[in-house]
């Protein structure tokens, strides 16, 4: 029997169709809860995997673009730990030029709207600049409301400096073939070669080596030094450099040397490497009418460098323009000196023709051969009596030659030539 202390206790209890109406009431809701359970779990696992690949960075930006997570890809593209990165905005990592480009993409994703994919330049620990394509959406909450942005990276750094770089080689190939045409001094084109390559490449230094077959000396007709290395453009290198030279050269083709102090070109020419802090090297053979004129030489300092098969086709293509240039300039000059040569055969017929002083005549053939043969001095003797020579004409010669003045036959240079009446070459 119910107590009359509690006579509402017996009219507060459920029916049996409240508890039924209750229990279907917190399964259904016990069933919501199981589901957004299951869906918050294919979205962590979803989201695990996307952190967890290593093709993308993956980065959540929060709408004040401050960076509220990152995948272990997207920290190391720019050299930091995910620790080091969460809770910091993420324009400390980007060049500031393009800080207005990042707030026009936000815009339009809060707008609604989808932006195509774009580049960005993320600024490295070490400060080297890092190209990454990227691909951005903006996530909402259930309600709707912008919750944070997404953010896909893939670092196109290296493809994007080979296609700047393939840009450079065709505006460098144009500026070459083009220069070549013109009228220039031949250092000038050369000189405008190595400049170009070094920005091409990207890469310290850059020279221009030639070869005299006649004389067996190598010059350095052009020069790009590393900052604060001295330039050894005009520099005549030591005579063994020479025989060094023809022995790599007879290959043919490029030499490539990825670590030189790994390499046989060290004792050859070991100081003017260290000199240079060289460490890899790329070398083209300059080719003229099938010789072997010269060489174009490009280093890289402090570390190893591998070229690509692109770098090294443009380096070739570069010195194949040089080597036309060089023989343009060659059959340039020799028709220059051809046509000086038949002026002065022509003065010197009417010197001859003209004057009856004979040591006016003889100094006037002096002076010609000067120009003639491009020599620096020139002596005429005449045979004065059967064993005597005598000094009549002497250019470019020191006052105390000039005072020997004469020579007997047989004694000497001169005295050979005339006892033996042979062309003598020394």
């Amino acid at each position: 029997m119910m107590s009359a202390d509690h006579p509402e206790k017996l009219s507060q209890s459920p029916s049996p169709a409240e508890l039924h109406e209750a229990y279907t009431q917190l399964q259904a809701k016990y069933d919501a809860l199981r589901e957004d359970y299951g869906r918050l779990q294919q979205q962590f696992t979803g989201y695990q995997a996307l952190f967890q690949q290593r093709q993308y960075g993956v980065i959540f930006l929060g709408l004040d673009t401050t960076i509220l997570d990152i995948n272990e890809r997207a920290a190391e593209m720019i050299g930091y730990t995910r620790e080091e990165l969460v809770g910091h905005s993420s324009a400390e990592f980007i060049v500031p030029d393009e800080s207005n480009h990042s707030q026009e993409i936000r815009k339009q994703l809060l707008e609604g709207h989808s932006p195509p994919s774009y580049q960005r330049t993320f600024i490295h620990r070490d400060g080297r600049r890092i190209v990454a394509a990227i691909d951005s959406n903006l996530v909402r909450d259930e309600q709707g409301n912008p919750a944070f942005y997404q953010i896909f990276a893939r670092d196109i750094t290296e493809r994007s400096r080979m296609e700047d770089a393939l840009q450079l080689s065709r505006k460098l190939v144009s500026t070459l073939s083009y220069l070549a045409t013109l009228p220039l001094e031949l250092e000038a084109v050369l000189q405008a070669a190595v400049d170009g390559l070094v920005e091409v490449l990207n890469v310290p230094q850059c020279s221009i080596i030639l070869a005299d077959a006649v004389t067996q000396k190598l010059r350095v007709a052009a020069d790009h030094p590393a900052p604060g290395v001295e330039s050894y453009a005009g520099w005549q290198l030591p005579n063994q450099s020479y025989d060094q030279f023809k022995e790599q050269m007879n290959i043919r083709d490029i030499v490539y040397v990825e670590d030189i102090y790994a390499s046989p070109f060290l004792p050859q020419a070991q100081a003017i490497i260290e000199q240079r802090h060289t460490c890899s090297l790329l070398m083209a053979p300059i080719i003229m009418q099938d010789d072997v004129v010269g060489l174009v030489a490009c280093s890289t300092t402090d570390e190893p460098r591998r070229f690509s098969q692109l770098e090294i086709e443009l380096v070739q293509t570069v010195t194949n323009l040089i080597g036309n240039r060089i023989e343009q300039t060659y059959l340039y000059e020799a028709e220059r000196r051809q046509w000086a040569h038949s002026r002065t055969l022509q003065e010197l017929g009417l010197v001859l023709t003209s004057s009856l002083d004979l040591d006016d005549v003889l100094n006037t053939i002096g002076n010609q051969i000067l120009s003639l043969m491009d020599v620096s001095s020139c002596t005429i003797m005449l045979l004065e009596s059967s064993d005597e020579l005598v000094w009549r004409a002497m250019i470019g010669l020191p006052e105390e030659i000039r005072r020997i003045g004469r020579q007997r036959v047989g004694e000497g240079l001169s005295g050979w030539v005339a006892a033996h009446r042979q062309t003598l070459q020394v």
